[in-house]
């Protein structure tokens, strides 16, 4: 399974089988490595969409009942996070409109660092087309491609709003953009 793992990054359904079957043995793994990146590395499912899914299946194994201690440890996984994005030079570190962001995470000390990370993380991974098909009786399924952007993936891993007055209309602009 694990060999799989380190060469396949979907289906998902086959993914998250095989990644929490898995989960003591990587666990073990990267306890014994050198290498502090490894669990982003060596899997290339942990470059894609379905990242933070896996991190949060992993994070779910390793401690049951334990929801909100990720929030209490995140200032690590912070760290880990702007070291990842200097070893593998991820085009977004490139990108203009993100220097003051990546600025922010290179201080450990800034205040707004948190913030700084949530913004980065869902654009990191990279874009997946996502397909549909649908049938007209016993004719030809019609296939439908769709391709989320890099917005719409960060709109939907975390919103930003100014007050907590914000909320309501965010959500009904999530609702309606999804009826369409």
């Amino acid at each position: 399974m694990i060999i799989w793992l380190r060469n396949n990054d979907e289906p998902i359904t086959v993914v998250l089988d095989k990644w929490e079957k898995t989960s003591a043995y990587r666990y073990k793994k990267s306890l014994e490595s050198d290498q502090e990146l490894e669990y982003f590395i060596s899997y290339p499912a942990m470059r894609g969409v379905n990242a933070c899914q896996l991190i949060d299946l992993d994070f779910d194994l390793l401690f049951p009942n334990k929801e909100v201690a990720f929030y209490n440890s995140f200032q690590h996984f912070v760290n880990i996070f702007y070291k990842y994005l200097e070893k593998c030079q991820t085009k977004i570190v490139k990108e203009i409109q993100y220097s003051s962001y990546l600025e922010v995470l290179s201080k450990l000390e800034h205040p707004d660092i948190n913030i700084a990370a949530l913004y980065i993380l869902p654009r990191i991974f990279q874009l997946k087309t996502i397909c549909s098909s649908t049938s007209n009786g016993s004719k030809k399924r019609k296939i439908e491609k769709w391709r989320p952007s890099s917005e719409e993936i960060a709109d939907g891993f975390v919103c930003f709003a100014k007050s907590a007055t914000q909320m309501n209309d965010i959500y009904c602009q999530k609702e309606s953009k999804a009826k369409r």
